[in-house]
């Protein structure tokens, strides 16, 4: 017997996957990257779902990032990076039938380390969704979508002592 307001658990699922990430540095140059696979369906269910992959969990996320710092010189402490994000499609119900487009979003990073009396900090200008795609993050109904972020431009300055 249901009481209103009452939460009810409607069956559970099942998530198996890899992860792996590798990292290199070849003079300056340091390159990092990082895969994911998500094999999640839903094993149990009082409703129509069985079977299904639940809603926002995508198949495959990938990414990869490079970062160069300027060699002794004139430019020693500038550096400058770019990677990619790559998220699969999702699906934006419980029974699969609204498939979410896979996105490929563009960051970027350009840097400055000081030297000398502030040696230790770094000026920086990060760039998310650096092309400014415009995509939907996530569904969560028919008539719930929700849009990814826009371009987003962040200036910082941090100090390791």
């Amino acid at each position: 017997l249901l009481r209103p307001g009452l939460k009810v658990q409607t069956g559970e699922l099942q998530s198996r996957g890899i992860e792996t990430e590798a990292r290199g540095r070849f003079g300056n140059l340091n390159v990092i990257a990082a895969y994911s696979l998500t094999d999640a369906e839903v094993t149990r269910s009082n409703t129509t779902n069985l079977g299904k992959r639940p809603t926002m969990v995508p198949k495959n996320v990938a990414s990869v990032w490079g970062d160069y710092a300027m060699p002794e010189g004139a430019l020693q402490g500038l550096g400058f990076g770019a990677g990619v994000r790559y998220s699969d499609y999702t699906f934006g119900n419980q029974i699969n039938t609204i498939k979410v487009p896979s996105i490929t979003l563009v960051d970027a990073v350009l840097y400055y380390d000081l030297r000398g009396a502030l040696e230790g900090t770094r000026v920086s200008l990060n760039v998310s969704n650096l092309l400014d795609e415009s995509y939907v993050s996530a569904c969560l109904s028919e008539t719930s979508c929700y849009f990814g972020a826009q371009r987003n431009v962040t200036a910082s300055v941090r100090h390791h002592w």
